[in-house]
């Protein structure tokens, strides 16, 4: 079957696996060997910041988590789209684990604006509320869209100005960064405080990296890190992953492929189907096909119902996702 279901269903790149072959010496442990210091050095490089902000951990839950946690105080709480990862997909753990409250706001394309988090801060100071403090956005979002540089130019600038901390759950960030929309000097430069950077989704076997620029809150990084059970004591198996992932930019190519693949599978679909929605700089679809289409797509890929109100569905492509794959589905469905 073609996987559509995840990226998080693609196999490892090769590169990626060849890199953990380390050999049997010791080494430091909990991310003082050389390898975990140069991968942050080179974290550092690109996203222009200090090593000190970069953290790694073992998932992409515990990413949030941990960049989070050094963002909040337990009365604090984070809003976000209703979409938002952290608020769907993650068991409850922010909650749970940071004492913080979740304040969803409904956005279909998954997209925050000033406008849309403006009418939720009349309530600061008073004692009886939650406080608004850190804002949550993805890049791309849950629903496949991506915010322009202007778009988050502006985000950032709100909540500077309303002493609200951003925090971006990239995720898929490398798709965005992978079609030139933004570079990620820029996400340091705009103000962001927190980041995480999602490595399993474009290639990775395990691991994931945390980010605080904020440098009040990065003093609580690496303590988050361990409270949050995301120090890996044989950090350097993670650290040689990115380092490799680093290499000749090999993080974006494989973003870049499945994006173009996603596009390449849009276009294939568009006579098939009622609506359709593909964000430039997405590797995700969604889109509600014609039921006799859906029926014989489904008896060649997997994919998820996204909303089995309506039937729309997502598919997914990753670095794995093969041009030859699309043309089997192309043949399938003219073959209808």
């Amino acid at each position: 079957m073609i996987c559509l279901t995840s990226d998080n269903w693609s196999s490892a790149h090769p590169e990626i696996l060849a890199s953990l072959n380390l050999g049997d010496s010791p080494a430091p442990a909990y991310g003082s060997d050389s390898l975990s210091q140069n991968a942050r050095e080179k974290l550092a490089s690109i996203f222009a910041t200090q090593s000190d902000a970069i953290a790694f951990c073992l998932n992409g839950s515990g990413a949030n988590l941990v960049t989070l946690s050094c963002l909040l105080k337990p009365y604090d709480a984070v809003i976000g789209a209703t979409s938002s990862h952290v608020h769907v997909d993650e068991c409850g753990a922010l909650e749970r684990i940071t004492g913080s409250k979740f304040i969803g706001i409904p956005k279909a394309s998954g997209k925050l604006s000033p406008d849309d988090i403006r009418p939720y801060l009349h309530s600061r100071g008073d004692i009886h509320r939650v406080q608004i403090k850190v804002v949550t956005i993805a890049q791309p979002t849950e629903t496949g869209t991506v915010y322009s540089l202007e778009e988050l130019q502006e985000l950032a600038s709100f909540c500077r100005s309303e002493n609200l901390d951003l925090h971006v759950d990239g995720a898929r960030l490398s798709n965005a960064l992978a079609e030139k929309i933004l570079k990620p000097s820029d996400l340091t430069q705009m103000g962001i405080a927190a980041l995480t950077l999602g490595g399993v989704k474009n290639g990775l076997l395990f691991g994931e990296v945390a980010m605080v620029f904020d440098p009040l809150a990065r003093k609580h990084l690496g303590f988050m890190q361990k409270q949050c059970l995301q120090l890996h004591s044989k950090n350097r198996y993670i650290a040689a992953q990115y380092l490799a992932w680093l290499e000749d930019d090999l993080w974006l190519k494989m973003a870049r492929h499945a994006n173009q693949m996603a596009q390449g599978l849009g276009e294939i679909l568009i006579p098939h189907a009622y609506s359709q929605t593909l964000d430039q700089g997405s590797n995700a679809l969604f889109c509600r096909l014609k039921p006799k289409a859906e029926a014989t797509l489904r008896e060649i890929a997997d994919f998820y119902t996204w909303d089995p109100a309506d039937r729309t569905l997502r598919l997914m492509c990753s670095w794995a996702t093969q041009p030859e794959e699309l043309q089997q589905i192309k043949r399938s469905l003219q073959s209808m």
